[in-house]
Parts: C-alpha cells; sequence; structure tokens
C-alpha cells in the first residue's frame, strides 16, 4: 500500500476530555426489549454523562424472567461530534444531553418487512449452529485453515471449536477477567488473544488452552478491541481509554501506544499486504484513523460518519477500507487517499461488524437487525440477505466460502456460501 500523507490538525484529546467532565448528567431512556414487542419491559431511565453509548452493555437481567435484552436509545436530536477541522462545541454538546429524552417514546424499526431486493443468492442449504455458551457471543475468528475457531463470550468464557464435530474447549489458568469482548486465533495457530472488561489483553495457547501472558496497559477500562498481526509477532488493541496499543507476543511487552482518539476506541485492525505496517482505528469519536504504528505516527482521519464506529477493516488486498456504524452506515473507503466510495443501504439498525470475502469482491455487514447482509463491493449492489439468528449479530469471520456469525442469541453459526 502506497504511504497515504499526514492528517489534518484535530482536538487535543486532553481538552475534550476535561470539558465533558463539567457537563451536567442527562437522563436516557432505553428500550429493555430488542424489538420494542413487550409494552411490560419498555423503558428503562438511568444517568449518563457523555454522548458516549456502550455498545456492549447490551444485556442486563431487570426483568422478573431473567430475559435479556438488547438496548437501543431512544428518539432524540443528535449528539453533535467531534470532527477532524473543527474543535468542539462544549456549549451546544452540553445543550443536546441536558436534552436528550424528547417526546413520546417510540419501539425502534427492528426489522423491515421487505429486505432490499436481492437477484442472486449466496445461500447454502448448510447451516450449523454451534451452541456452549450460557450468554452473548460478543467475538468469534477462524484458525488458519478453518477446521478450528475461537469464539468471546459475555460468560467470561474464551473458547476453542471444532468445526467438524462441534466440540469446544474453555481457556483455562488465569483469574476473572470478566466479560470477553473479543479474540482472534495467531496465523501460526497455536495461540490465541482475548481482550475483556477489565482492559486486560490476553494470550494463551490454542493447543493445551492455558493461559500465557496478560498484557496490562489500558488502565483497568475496557479492551474492546483485538487482532493479531499478519506475522503473529504483535497484537493490537483498542479499548476505552481511547488509545491504541501494540504488543509484543514474544515479549509480552508493549512496544507502540497510540493517541488521537477524542473517545473509546471500539475496532482496530492491521494491513494486510505490507507485513502490518499500518494499523486502523475506530472509535466513539465517530472517526477512523490510520496509523504507521512503529512510527508512532497517524497518517490519516477519515471523517464522515455520524455515529460510532464499531468497526473499521482492511481489504485483503489493502486497497479499501470498510467501516460500519451505530446509526446503520456502513461506508466504503479509498485506503490510498482516504476518499469515501460510496454508501451501502440496507441495514435498519446499529450495524456492528462489515468484513471482505477473500477476493475481495464482497463485503458482508452484521448487525442488530438480526441479519448478515451480501453487498458488491465496486458497485454497493445488495446481493442477498442472510438471516437465522434470533438477536442481534455482533461479529463475523470468513475463511473461504465458510462465514462465521457470533450473536446475543448466546450461539455462532457457521454459514457455506455459494460466492463466484
Amino acid at each position: 500500500m502506497e504511504q497515504p500523507s499526514p492528517s489534518g490538525p484535530h482536538t487535543p484529546a486532553a481538552s475534550f476530555s476535561e470539558a465533558f467532565a463539567a457537563l451536567p448528567v442527562a437522563k436516557i431512556e432505553e428500550y429493555l426489549c430488542a424489538d420494542g414487542s413487550d409494552p411490560a419491559k419498555m423503558r428503562v431511565t438511568h444517568p449518563q454523562r457523555t454522548p458516549f453509548h456502550d455498545g456492549f452493555n447490551d444485556e442486563a437481567e431487570v426483568d422478573d424472567d431473567g430475559d435479556s435484552w438488547a438496548s437501543f436509545l431512544s428518539r432524540q436530536p443528535p449528539v453533535p461530534r467531534p470532527t477532524c477541522d473543527s474543535t468542539v462545541q462544549v456549549k451546544a454538546v452540553a445543550a443536546a444531553i441536558t436534552h436528550v429524552v424528547v417526546g413520546p417514546l417510540v419501539p425502534p424499526a427492528v426489522r423491515p418487512s421487505t429486505w432490499p431486493t436481492a437477484d442472486v443468492s449466496v445461500r447454502d442449504l448448510h447451516r450449523k449452529t454451534f451452541r456452549g455458551h450460557t450468554r452473548a457471543v460478543y467475538g468469534c475468528a477462524f484458525a488458519p485453515g478453518g477446521e478450528q475457531f475461537v469464539t468471546a463470550s459475555r460468560d467470561k468464557s474464551v473458547r476453542v471449536w471444532n468445526v467438524a464435530d462441534g466440540t469446544d474447549r474453555v481457556m483455562q489458568g488465569d483469574d476473572d477477567s470478566g466479560y470477553v469482548l473479543s479474540c482472534d486465533f495467531s496465523p501460526d495457530d497455536e495461540t490465541v488473544v482475548s481482550s475483556s472488561v477489565d482492559g486486560t489483553v490476553r494470550l494463551w495457547s490454542a493447543s493445551t488452552c492455558k493461559h500465557l501472558h496478560k498484557l496490562k496497559g489500558h488502565g483497568g477500562t475496557k479492551a474492546y478491541c483485538t487482532q493479531f498481526s499478519p506475522s503473529g509477532a504483535h497484537v493490537l488493541s483498542g479499548g476505552c481509554d481511547r488509545k491504541v496499543r501494540v504488543w509484543n507476543t514474544l515479549t509480552a511487552t508493549q512496544v507502540a501506544r497510540l493517541n488521537g482518539h477524542l473517545l473509546a476506541v471500539f475496532s482496530c485492525c492491521f494491513s494486510n499486504t505490507d507485513g502490518g505496517k499500518y494499523c486502523l482505528s475506530g472509535s466513539d469519536d465517530c472517526m477512523i484513523k490510520m496509523w504507521d504504528w512503529r512510527e508512532t505516527r497517524e497518517v490519516r482521519t477519515l471523517c464522515g460518519h455520524g455515529g460510532t464506529v464499531w468497526s473499521c477493516r482492511f481489504s485483503n488486498s489493502d486497497r479499501y477500507i470498510i467501516s460500519a456504524t451505530m446509526n446503520h452506515e456502513l461506508k466504503l473507503w479509498d485506503a490510498g487517499s482516504g476518499q469515501l466510495i460510496h454508501n451501502f443501504v440496507g441495514h435498519h439498525a446499529p450495524t456492528h461488524h462489515a468484513l471482505f470475502t477473500g477476493n475481495d469482491k464482497y463485503v458482508l455487514s452484521c448487525a442488530r437487525d438480526r441479519t448478515v447482509m451480501v453487498w458488491e463491493t465496486e458497485t454497493g449492489r445488495h446481493v442477498d440477505t442472510l438471516t437465522g439468528h434470533t438477536d442481534s449479530v455482533c461479529n463475523m469471520d470468513i475463511q473461504g466460502n465458510m462465514l462465521l456469525t457470533a450473536s446475543l442469541d448466546e450461539t455462532v453459526q457457521l454459514w457455506q456460501l455459494n460466492l463466484p
């Protein structure tokens, strides 16, 4: 990938943080069930000081019957977010937050009556469901070759699964880390990495399921995302401390800390064709940043989203970047110039994750509308919609024509796709 030019100025994180600390506490109303169907479980009000909404606080035991729920913000005026070329208008943000709850509480339209028209089916009849987690599954990743995969769950476990027989093994040998938010398999098939709500990143042996190292650095705040570099020599992580960190997997030490985001980092990934020279990060500040992590240098900031960036990924060729957000946006960018190419329009709920197929011909995206959508990369044309999960689809991975999906419904599903 050709080395891009440096980005422009941005608001210092310290000044933004200090400004928000003085803001009044708002009352945020949320839905207690994913589709707003049960009037007995319609609303809860809780204080919240900033516009940050934690997408992983989707469940809570507040119902008498113990059901989990996926929360949605009620209809409200948009909260101003920081932009690339202007300073944060603290007074405007404060005014928006203090008037968050307005008008009647109307259930969100989670599932439209019809999906966008598709004239090519990528589905095969083969779909396998893996059960074993007892809470929401937040992350999933194939091992090289696709014979195994790893999952991360709200039940506080990291599990390695055998694709052929569906058996699973639970990682053992460390103290309680709380909910596990993300996971990845190393390129050599030997190590698993996970990140948790306690702010730690942990390395595990894939063969023995024993704990190897605990990487501390996110200050006890949630570590939302983690990924191995193409060589497996490094691990990337991002969290609620607004930092992106790079770790050496052999020495279990931090080798880079990337500062620049104004709010929590939800997504991070390495580039693919240059040994992982560059990395991406997506944040609650609505920005995507590209970094040369060895030089701890911010290369470029991609602006244009109006909501929390929950996912950002390089294409396999590093030509494109795909990003997905809380306010239903799905955008394709030119990685070399940072220019927006087009928007994919189809999801009607917060979009959790997006990735490319192996040949970069298609983009797949998953959302709280319980679906996975398939798109042509070059044209932005909707190709098909995959349904099968009964709750939000949080994460995906793909290996050849096998698609892995993780959901709040406590299951992982393996799809055999018919992709040309």
